[in-house]
């Protein structure tokens, strides 16, 4: 199995497909990233349900090259890499952020034009316009004790 397009129409790819490309699966991806969490973080307990071959690491990758094209279409830019919680299919995993932000924004610095309120809350709405609506994700879930739980 090579390239993105055939894991897609494999028998695996299409049982990936229905995890990664569910509008819940990508709105969770888009907060996690929004959250600055590895994105495939939100979608790996369901995958890891799939079956042992998506333990494989070429697969685990392909995965991964598939989220990020899911996140490019969803404006997000590859930003860095980092850990990802204990427990879940991927140990480490790309963390995205909005496109503009990374434009001429490489390693940190404050952009030279700041936004204000109202230009900054258009931007939001364009950002999340066609997103499903859903619940926003409660501090416990994102918090220490259930991230690092398995580490006791």
């Amino acid at each position: 199995m090579f390239g993105l397009d055939s894991f897609k129409s494999s028998t695996l790819g299409e049982r990936v497909g229905a995890v990664i490309d569910n509008p819940q699966a990508i709105g969770d991806m888009v907060v996690f990233s929004r959250h600055q969490m590895p994105a495939v973080q939100a979608i790996g307990k369901q995958l890891a349900a799939l079956g042992p071959e998506v333990r494989q690491d070429q697969v685990k990758k392909t995965i991964g090259r598939w989220v990020r094209e899911i996140l490019e279409h969803q404006g997000f830019t590859v930003w860095k890499k980092r850990r990802v919680a204990p427990g879940n299919l991927f140990s480490t995993g790309m963390v995205y952020r909005p496109t503009a932000q990374s434009a001429g924004n490489r390693h940190g610095a404050r952009p030279k034009a700041q936004l204000s309120p109202a230009q900054r809350a258009a931007a939001w709405r364009e950002a999340v316009h066609g997103l499903p609506h859903t619940k926003p994700l409660p501090d416990e879930a994102i918090g220490r004790e259930v991230l690092y739980s398995e580490r006791g």
